[in-house]
């Protein structure tokens, strides 16, 4: 947080499960990994207000680890702020 210019700057480690769908592969003998969980952060920014909140939230793009299922290049994971 920096007071002096009234702005903050976070960082959220994101984890993508595929839990359902995990147990299903896994009782037809598909690789465990091909359902990993998703490594993805989220990086934001916004005004610090008031009540010393800020209102970046939780929203916007995420950068992704590389999965074995998907390339880092083709999955796009956004977080939409919340009403």
């Amino acid at each position: 947080m920096n007071y002096e210019l009234g702005v903050v700057s976070s960082e959220f480690h994101v984890l993508v499960r595929f839990r359902r769908f995990a147990l299903q592969l896994k009782a037809l003998g598909i690789d465990a990994e091909l359902v990993a969980p998703i490594h993805a952060v989220l990086k934001t920014e916004g005004e610090i207000l008031a009540d010393h909140s800020f209102n970046g939230g939780l929203r916007g793009s995420c950068k992704v680890q590389s999965h074995k299922m998907f390339s880092a290049q083709d999955l796009r994971i956004e977080i939409l702020p919340g009403l």
